[in-house]
Parts: structure tokens; sequence; C-alpha cells
């Protein structure tokens, strides 16, 4: 008996695998729901006269259609197709939020896996799968195509999959992928998406060889189609994803507002993108901007963040245009937190947009999740933006929450307070929690070094110092692993960490950086200071070094109260030229001169960062009293007479201070 006599004979035929496609429009949406609520355990009660009348009327439209336009081959069977508004969505392996936005349009139906519904009884599946022969010859290419499109339809399909002759269903399909056309291989791939199937199964390895042969012959939106279904499967495809990406560059200038943003998911999921095609992508976004909705526009912005590849400021800035004119209300959280995250990214400031955004998350807090908290915090403090009454809530939601997520929320929340430097009410239990919390995941905290070294950094900035935290971080083996086994150098942050416990913890008596470590830890960082110096842009070093610092300047400014010079280079105590002790006043001050601009404060505002009033804390413990410039004094007299700099400078040296700017 062939196959396709095996599918006649089994019960209820008619009502099971129609697959209603975009001309189904004759299902009106109470009897789509009568026929929906009468499936139940497997079986379809009742229909059995609604059903057969809808589905001819569907058939003899069908059969008036024109071929598939999915490609060469035959045309796929129009029995095997289903509406996504009928019946239960597939699984996905992804979280459905990614993907949310292709649901909101018709647009995507060429470029996305169109949601298979599953509708029909398993028992009659499972009849079907046990009964058919795979073994090779025996089948052809429409019959394997109709029973993945009928298997993939039926109820709890993902279980067909701990069956054995599903095993040989999938051998079969291997053996023919070179042969079968690609309509063949595309519907394939969307029945797997169905069985909710592993990309770890040896017959994928087939699917990347033939894909990529048959890129070439494909247009955008069937490579786009497929780069989705690989999304979904979890399947890498590497060879395929290559040649993908390198066909899509030319043909970025043509491509329209679905396939832009399409091809802004894929990259994003896949993540290793070639940069060029990221750069031609934005021309496309550019092009389209205005007609994106929010989360349209929230994909795009995930898509270039995980690429690590930045849109351009002035993309940014228009993108926050056309976000301030939208329903942000509406707006998903996971689409706002993605849009905060490449203005972080970027370092791109749009006042009325982030003013927006955090009166929206203002009224959603006790909804949102604590990653979604977390990557809020971190675009703010990022920015330098500080918005009290948003941060107030944010705290007061924490300390309410009984779950505070993982390291990485745990540590970013908090390098987001101390950064902005803002002590909210119930600072100490606030602070106390998320410390307690680092205690409790410590052994996680440990394999995530960058983590941890954030979250103790985040609290030395505050003035707070947990001892048996610290003395977990500077075990030989944790500082050996987060020098060796972290994505980024954290050579600086141990030093710097070092260094405060030393400098404002006399009493602490536990683990150190060793000495000799230590003394390399310093090297490397005052090399790297070297380096960076060496790779300022020109501007940066000739504004730098356009003032001369000499001797005869220093002891112009460095004048005791007495009005006498105090000699350069020697000290208190320590002979002079002649040979006798200099007479130096034991009154004369240790002064730390920090000249600031606008990095070092909140956003428009004179309040200094956590990490600026750190500096000015340890330089206090160690004696300096420190002399601060102002960047709104200072530039302004930049295009004044060298006296008239003199004498400001003297002036705040002394503490006489200025009260308005010398002209």
């Amino acid at each position: 008996m062939t196959v396709q006599a095996r599918i006649s004979c089994l019960k209820s035929v008619e009502h099971r695998g129609l697959r209603l496609n975009g001309n189904a429009s004759s299902l009106k949406n109470g009897r789509v729901a009568e026929f929906v609520g009468n499936v139940s355990n497997g079986e379809v009660k009742g229909a059995g006269t609604l059903l057969t009348r809808t589905l001819k009327k569907v058939q003899q439209k069908q059969n008036s259609s024109p071929p598939s336009a999915l490609g060469t081959g035959d045309p796929i069977p129009r029995t095997c197709l289903v509406n996504r508004s009928i019946g239960r969505v597939c699984r996905s392996k992804i979280n459905k939020t990614r993907y949310a936005f292709q649901l909101l349009s018709p647009e995507y139906k060429n470029v996305c896996y169109d949601g298979r519904a599953q509708i029909a009884p398993y028992g009659e599946g499972l009849m079907l799968l046990r009964t058919s022969c795979f073994d090779e010859g025996s089948v052809t290419e429409k019959d394997l195509l109709e029973i993945l499109c009928t298997l993939s339809i039926s109820l709890d399909c993902h279980k067909f999959s701990a069956e054995p002759e599903f095993s040989k269903l999938l051998e079969a399909v291997a053996r023919g992928t070179q042969h079968f056309s690609n309509d063949f291989l595309i519907e394939a791939l969307k029945a797997f998406v169905a069985f909710d199937l592993t990309s770890h199964l040896p017959e994928f390895e087939t699917f990347d060889d033939e894909l990529y042969k048959r890129t070439g012959d494909a247009d955008i939106d069937r490579l786009l189609l497929v780069g989705d279904l690989c999304i979904r499967l979890g399947l890498c495809a590497p060879r395929f994803h290559e040649k993908f990406f390198a066909s899509v560059v030319p043909a970025c200038s043509k491509l329209t507002k679905p396939q832009t943003v399409q091809l802004a998911y894929i990259a994003g999921e896949y993540r290793q993108v070639p940069s060029i095609l990221m750069k031609y992508l934005e021309y496309s976004v550019l092009r389209h901007l205005h007609k994106m909705n929010t989360e349209e526009l929230g994909v795009v912005c995930l898509g270039y963040f995980k690429v690590k590849n930045l849109l351009a400021q002035e993309t940014m800035l228009e993108m926050g245009n056309v976000l301030v004119c939208a329903d942000l209300d509406s707006t998903s959280n996971f689409t706002l937190v993605n849009i905060l995250k490449m203005f972080r990214l970027t370092h791109t400031t749009h006042p009325k947009l982030i003013k927006a955004i955090g009166q929206t998350f203002q009224l959603r807090l006790p909804t949102v999740g604590i990653s979604s908290i977390m990557h809020l915090s971190l675009a703010l403090s990022s920015l330098h933006w500080f918005d009290e009454m948003l941060f107030q809530k944010i705290s007061s939601e924490i300390l309410g929450r009984k779950h505070l997520g993982r390291c990485k929320d745990v540590s970013k929340i908090l390098w987001s307070f101390a950064l902005l430097n803002y002590d909210p009410p119930m600072a100490n239990d606030f602070f106390n929690l998320l410390t307690n919390q680092i205690r409790k995941q410590l052994k996680e905290f440990l394999s995530y070094p960058q983590h941890f070294i954030t979250a103790l950094i985040a609290l030395a900035i505050t003035g707070r110092y947990p001892y048996d935290l610290l003395n977990e971080a500077f075990r030989p083996t944790f500082v050996r692993s987060a020098l060796q086994n972290t994505p980024i150098d954290l050579t600086k942050d141990l030093f710097a960490l070092d260094q405060s416990i030393a400098q404002e913890c006399p009493d602490y008596s536990g683990n150190h950086l060793p000495e000799r470590l230590r003394q390399k830890l310093r090297a490397a960082v005052q090399m790297q200071a070297v380096i960076e110096w060496c790779e300022a842009p020109d501007k940066t070093r000739r504004n730098l070094t356009e003032v001369e610092v000499t001797d005869e300047l220093l002891s112009q400014l460095v004048i005791t109260r007495g009005g006498k010079t105090l000699p350069l280079h020697q000290k208190e105590g320590t002979a002079g030229p002649n040979g006798n002790k200099a007479s130096v006043p034991r009154h004369v001050r240790k002064l730390a001169i920090q000249m600031t601009n606008g990095h070092h404060y909140r956003y428009r505002s004179q309040v200094l960062l956590g990490q600026s009033l750190m500096k000015y804390r340890q330089l206090g413990v160690a004696g300096y009293e420190v002399v601060e410039i102002p960047y709104w004094e200072w530039l302004p007299i930049l295009d004044s007479s060298p006296s008239k700099r003199l004498e400001y400078m003297q002036q705040r040296l002394h503490g006489w201070g200025i009260k308005q700017t010398i002209q």
C-alpha cells in the first residue's frame, strides 16, 4: 500500500492536516472558533460536516492558485498547510518575545516561520509514522513531504521524536537532501521546528552543505526565511550563513522594511556577521526609519547590540526623534530595554527620549523583570543620567523582591547606584541586601570574575568593604582565574581594588595581591597609561601640552602664606643649597589638583560621580587637599590672558575661590 493510500485510510482524513494559507479568508472567525473548540483529547468531535464543507471551498480556491512561489521543484501539497490562527502555535527554541515583531504585521509572512498550528489527532499521526516504510528507494520526495507536513500539524507532535520510526524518517530525509527540491528543504526545516528538534542531531549536518550550495540560486526572502528557521532550531550552519551574509551585501540598498528588520534580527542572533554588512544595513535602516514601529526599532537596536556593531550617533538621534513621537506606553519592556542598550553602547543621550522611557518604567516597575531593571539602571548610569524618582522606586522595588536574579544583575545594579553616587532611602538596607545576595550566590560569582570584581569595586566606591568577600577575591586561585579566564582585562580593576583596601582599610588582614604580582600590575597600569597617551588624538595632545609646566610656573603658583616661594624639589627638613636644613613651614599643604570635565559629573549637573568622589576621599586619607578646577569655570577663561589664568589658579590653590568668571 502506498503512503498516499495509507493516509487516505486513516480516520477523519478530511479533518487532519489541512493548512490554510493566505487564500483561506473564507473561514469566518465564528466557524474557526467552533471547530477549534471541539478539538480535545486528540479527537475531533462534531465538526465533520462544517470542516469538510469549508475545506472543499478552500481546495477549490487553491486549485486555481498559481504554483508554489518558493522555488523550483514540485509545488508543495496544499493539504499540508495550516494557518497560524488555528490551534496551538508550536514551541520554539528561543524566547518568543524575540520574534514577536513578526506577528504584528503580515509583511513578514514571506521572510519568517509561519507558526504551524497543530490540529490533527496525535494518534492518527502516530499510526502514519509507524505504518510508513523509510527504507532507501521505497519512499519518494512527495511522500516524505506529505508525511512530514502531516506529522507536524499533529497535536503534541514533539512526542514523535521518541519513536524508533522517527529516526528512520530523519535518516530518509538526510539521504535525499542532495536530490530534493528547494521547497522540500524549506518545508522539512519548518516541520523540524514544529517537532522541536535539537540542532545537535547528525542529520542536520547535511542541511548546512545543501543550504550553502543553493544560496546563490535563492532570493532574499527565501534566504531570510531559512535564516529564521535556523534560529528557531538553534542550527548554526556556518557555511550557509557566511555565504548568505556575503550575498546580501550588494542587495542592501534595495531591501524592503520587513527585509531590513528581519536581517538585523538574524544578524543579532547569529552574532558573527561581517562589519561591512552592518554598515550597509544601516543605510537601509535610515531609509525606512520613519516607517518602523517601536518593536521593529527595538529589533534593529538589539541586532546591532549583539553584533557589537555601533549605529552612528546621527542614526541614534534620528531614531530618538521617531521614538519620542511614538506610543511608548504600548511598547513592551523588552523593546524599551533593547533600545536603551544601543543608546548605552553608542554613548548617545537623547534627553526627551530618556526622560519619556524613565517615566514609562516608573509606572511598570512592579511588573518588570530583574534583568530589565538591571539594563534600565545600567543604561541610565552609563549615560550619567540621574532620575531621582526612578532610582528611588528601583531601590524600593529591589528591597521588596525575593529573587534578585543572576550575579550579573546584582553586580550591575550595584555598579549603577555607585557610579551615579546615589544613596537611596534606606541605603544601608539596600546595599546590605545586595551584599548578602553576593554571599548567597558566591559560587556563581566566583565563576564569573568580572561580575564579582565589578560588585566589589561598586561597594568600594560607596565606602563599603566586606572583608569576607575581599578575602575570597584575592585568593591566589581566583586571582589567577580573573587574569586568565575572563573575556575582559581585569588588571586595572584588581589593582585598583587592592590599592583601595590598602588606603582605606588599615585593619584588613585578609588576602592581598602578592607583592610580586602587585608590582607587575602597577607596571602594566602605568604602561597602559602611556599607551593611551600615545594613542590619544593629536588634538587632545595639543590641548594638553599647550601650557608647558616649568619650574618657573610652579614657583609662581606654589607660594606660601607668608609670600615666600617654596624651593622646588625640596622636602621639609632636607638640606638647602648651603648645606643647612631648609626652613619649610610645617603648615605647608599637600595639594592634589583635579581639572574636571563633563564626564566627571552627572548629566547636566555639578554633582560628581561616584568614582571621582572615591578618588577625592582616598586622596584625603593620604593627606592631600583636593583642589578641584571645574570645567564650567576653567573653559570660559581659556581665551583670557596668561596673567588672568595664573590669577585664577592662585585663587583656587589658596582656597580663596572666585565668585564670578574672570573676564
